[in-house]
């Protein structure tokens, strides 16, 4: 009777702990496919997103939704000849978005070391560089929450993709701000020339007016003072013609 007894416990056990499998491997489906589903809505976000700012409110809403607890995002710093210099932009822990206001003073190991990474004992973190074929934007980390490694594959992609285009869509923004400036003070210089062009038309034309006024004065001065020196001198060579007809010696 014992003997049975113990087969039909074990037969009892063995059913419990097969359903529980059962059961687990059942939820690890559904929390696999309602994964999936959350990363798909969360990467159609995030390539239709171009603003660094809105990027970043996307992936505080919805990294909860894929288990992910921790989140760090780093840019590489391009305007500076230290390589692969990084600043933190998003800063996502424990399910809370952390202000970089908080973290702002501390150093890149401050960040890593102390304040985020090991805050916990035993906590996996997954590392994925941020880049575009050959172009290194920057790298990310994850806390991680699911066991599908393709989840943290996927999203990095995405993030590389809507970064770089956030990037660039900014430098293109500060470009054509430039070069409005450029083109009003160009037109500013131009007004100025076309300005100081036309006060030099005005005095040109007012030389030119002096000018004839000059050349008229001269000619009427030639014309006032030769007619009476024409009789003076018609009359001188008169009187000389008379005196040398009377003294011929």
């Amino acid at each position: 009777n014992k003997i049975i007894r113990a087969e039909n416990l074990f037969h009892t056990i063995n059913i419990i702990i097969s359903r529980r499998i059962d059961s687990f491997y059942g939820m690890n489906e559904v929390l696999k496919e309602e994964i999936s589903r959350y990363l798909t809505e969360i990467s159609q976000s995030i390539v239709t997103t171009f603003n660094i700012e809105k990027l970043t409110i996307i992936l505080e809403e919805n990294l909860d939704k894929i288990k992910i607890p921790t989140c760090l995002l780093f840019l590489f710093d391009k305007n500076t000849e230290i390589p692969y210099k990084h600043r933190i932009f998003f800063c996502y822990k424990d399910n809370e978005n952390v202000s970089l206001e908080e973290i702002r003073h501390m150093t890149d190991t401050d960040v890593l070391h102390d304040h985020l990474l090991f805050s916990k004992p035993c906590q996996t973190y997954i590392f994925h560089f941020l880049h575009v074929r050959e172009n290194f934007i920057g790298f990310v980390l994850f806390a991680q929450g699911p066991s599908n490694v393709g989840v943290y594959s996927a999203l990095s992609i995405q993030l590389s993709s809507a970064i770089e285009s956030a990037l660039v869509l900014e430098e293109l923004k500060q470009t054509n701000k430039e070069l409005i400036n450029t083109r009003d003070e160009v037109m500013k210089q131009v007004t100025i020339v076309q300005e100081r062009t036309s006060d030099l038309e005005v005095l040109n034309k007012k030389l030119t007016k002096l000018d004839n006024l000059k050349n008229d004065f001269i000619a009427n001065i030639t014309h006032d003072f030769r007619s009476p020196l024409t009789i003076i001198l018609n009359t001188a060579d008169l009187a000389l013609t008379k005196y040398e007809d009377c003294n011929p010696e």
